[in-house]
């Protein structure tokens, strides 16, 4: 079982010094650029060594702009990041070098055709690695150009230099190395991400069809739409489609025809059950919902996060997920489980503000016009 109860991270995107205490379930509210999204990947980076897919060409820069270093620390783990060879202290330098070395001749031994030395000395001359350390001492690398402003130029010389250096005239050769140089490194990186106790929802994968890969929780979310009763005479889920009974027969219809609100609550539930004694992040849970559908969500929330023991953290700009959010805390008498952070831009820095469920109750209408820029 994996919960967060401290959390403590410094120089990651825009968080400077972020202390955070989160519960079970937690609501990050706030304005845009305010951290909301950032803490989140922090959490998934901790945890996953997992960033955004469009930073794999910048992974340095999620580190705070002019820094060099940055920690990210809870109660289960800890890990410290660097920008740059160049930054990594001392005391960790032996052990970065030997594993760097070894994930570099993994692609070397594929690749017999350069002078090896050669190569070395060309992949240090175009790359650096933002490297990261974990507590117990695992090394992750992430390679980009040192040219990295200039990324399709950076690409382009660094294969005319390669050119240069392999011992015979095959074409393609040289694009090739380079996606099997960066396949190394982030194969290591995925294996890392398969281990990993956090589950993300984004906002981008609500309206997919993946819950109906893993069969053997098809049941619990067939039980689920069935308790909320969100599809009127729910039979169960084919991969067609949803089937359903009227007038005391059968039918069907594909999963498109029920609309985004359905698909986003499938995609909902199934992620909880999958993320069982986990964490899972859920992006903007409001997205692609009608604000009627808000409060089954939220009830599917409280009820599946204690069934199967799931910690919670969601992100959103919605008013009307807030609000349901503290009555059925409220209603329920489960105010203790939860946790509302508002995330607010001051003189340039990222604060968070936390607010317990009798605090929330008292300050709803000034999130409300935090949100609306009042």
């Amino acid at each position: 079982m994996v919960r967060l109860k401290k959390l403590s991270i410094s120089n990651y995107r825009g968080l400077d010094n972020l202390q955070y205490s989160p519960k079970q379930i937690n609501l990050i509210i706030g304005r845009n650029n305010t951290g909301k999204t950032s803490l989140m990947h922090a959490i998934d980076f901790l945890f996953s060594m997992g960033i955004p897919s469009d930073s794999i060409v910048y992974p340095h820069l999620e580190i705070k702009n002019g820094a060099t270093t940055g920690i990210i620390e809870s109660d289960i783990n800890k890990i410290r990041f660097f920008k740059s060879l160049e930054n990594i202290e001392t005391k960790y330098q032996n052990a970065t070098n030997e594993k760097l070395n070894s994930l570099i001749e993994k692609t070397l031994k594929t690749y017999k055709i350069y002078k090896e030395n050669e190569l070395k000395n060309l992949i240090f001359k175009h790359f650096d690695f933002m490297t990261v350390i974990e507590s117990n001492n695992k090394i992750h690398f992430f390679p980009y150009y040192k040219k990295f402003r200039q990324y399709d130029k950076a690409e382009e010389n660094f294969k005319k230099e390669l050119k240069k250096i392999h011992q015979t005239k095959k074409r393609g050769v040289d694009d090739r190395f380079g996606i099997d140089f960066f396949r190394t490194f982030y194969t290591d990186l995925f294996e890392k991400s398969k281990q990993g106790n956090v589950i993300t929802l984004s906002d981008e994968n609500k309206l997919d069809t993946s819950f109906l890969e893993e069969l053997n929780k098809l049941k619990d979310l067939e039980d689920s739409v069935r308790e909320s009763n969100i599809i009127e005479g729910f039979e169960k889920l084919i991969e067609e489609g949803i089937l359903y009974k009227k007038d005391n027969e059968s039918y069907w219809l594909p999963y498109g025809h029920y609309g985004e609100g359905v698909l986003v609550f499938l995609n909902l539930v199934y992620n909880m059950i999958k993320a069982k004694n986990k964490i899972l992040l859920i992006e903007e849970p409001e997205n692609h919902l009608h604000p009627g559908y808000l409060k089954i969500i939220v009830e599917q929330i409280f009820l599946l996060s204690k069934k199967y023991n799931v910690q919670i953290f969601m992100t959103s700009h919605s008013y009307d997920l807030i609000q349901e959010t503290i009555d059925y805390a409220n209603k329920s008498k489960r105010g203790k489980t939860v946790l509302i952070s508002l995330m607010v831009l001051d003189k340039g820095m990222i604060k968070k503000i936390d607010y317990d469920i009798s605090q929330a109750t008292k300050n709803v209408y000034e999130f409300n016009n935090d949100l609306r820029g009042i």
